[in-house]
């Protein structure tokens, strides 16, 4: 502890920074006998505090990791955000169901449910009752139902999430947005791809226009895509188009647990790449699509889906040389 602690000093001393006791605890983690620890001569000389409890970035952590203080917290201050809402929603012009609903999802879950990946993974018995019992509060509220009914018909009643799998939501949620492994993923799935975003294109690069009016473009070679889905295959094609004589066919057959939309961009992945094979023996392309989902993910510079990123890359790459161009059909 006192080599630590006189890391910490000399790092502070060297930048010129100063630790503030005020704000400095100390909190030993599953032990009853803190009295000792109160008399150790770093303590007494450092002048830090012995704590059972700590908040840090709106969560407190407590020695046992049970969580059930955070639980406490929030119940306190989510609370009385529900009184204040009771006395409005009592008054002559009650509030309607669908705003109470709104507060809820967009001011009183993300509450909850915030850094729930940290907490919720050892969270303790009583701690999950609690959570139950403040989502139970809000419910109530929001369904002016008896205070006897149950957990199961308040949650069925209200069309709102049990907490419990909120928070397993929230926490899949977060992991695929980041592209970290999850249980809710299939396994058959996995293999589709991981949502991932590309960086270091530069912005006045970073730009794709398509064109929705429906027309097919105008260039030296047209191609067409498609793919589609039925109850047992699933597949993607390219067609391209020269002077009205069809020069090159590609199919391809995906697995069966792909989508119609990565079909899609799929068909626009091989249409690519075979403009990418050709060099620069033809100066335009035009790549006319019928799937104004599949374009539209390919020009928003924020997609994650991997194949529209590898199309967009491709795209940019390819734009330097050739004149490429989408269009919906």
């Amino acid at each position: 502890m006192q080599t630590t602690l006189q890391t910490i000093h000399n790092w502070c001393k060297e930048n010129r920074l100063k630790i503030s006791k005020d704000k400095s605890a100390l909190m030993p983690m599953f032990t009853r006998n803190k009295e000792v620890l109160k008399s150790h001569p770093t303590i007494i000389e450092r002048g830090i505090k012995i704590v059972s409890q700590m908040k840090y970035l709106g969560v407190t952590s407590d020695c046992k990791l049970d969580w059930y203080p955070h639980t406490q917290y929030l119940e306190n201050k989510l609370l009385r955000i529900r009184n204040s809402l009771l006395r409005c929603s009592t008054a002559a012009w009650d509030m309607a169901f669908h705003n109470l609903m709104t507060i809820y999802k967009y001011a009183i879950l993300p509450v909850i449910t915030y850094v729930s990946e940290a907490w919720s993974i050892s969270v303790s018995k009583r701690a999950k009752r609690k959570l139950q019992q403040i989502q139970r509060a809000f419910i109530i509220f929001i369904t002016k139902a008896y205070k006897s009914v149950s957990n199961e018909a308040l949650s069925a009643i209200a069309g709102i999430m049990p907490i419990e799998q909120a928070i397993q939501l929230y926490k899949d949620r977060r992991a695929i947005s980041r592209g970290n492994p999850t249980n809710a993923v299939i396994a058959a799935l996995k293999k589709i791809g991981t949502p991932h975003q590309k960086r270091g294109i530069h912005p006045k690069d970073n730009h794709i226009s398509v064109d929705l009016s429906g027309t097919v473009g105008n260039a030296n070679m047209k191609i067409f895509t498609d793919g589609s889905k039925t109850e047992y295959h699933v597949g993607a094609n390219m067609v391209t188009e020269k002077d009205c004589k069809e020069i090159h066919i590609n199919t391809q057959r995906l697995n069966t647990t792909c989508t119609v939309f990565q079909a899609e961009l799929y068909g626009i992945n091989m249409a690519i790449d075979w403009i990418e094979s050709q060099g620069k023996k033809t100066s335009s392309y035009a790549i006319n699509v019928d799937s104004k989902a599949a374009l539209l993910a390919i020009a928003n510079k924020h997609t994650t889906h991997p194949l529209a990123v590898a199309i967009r890359v491709k795209a940019i790459k390819l734009r330097n040389s050739t004149s490429i161009t989408f269009h919906w059909v």
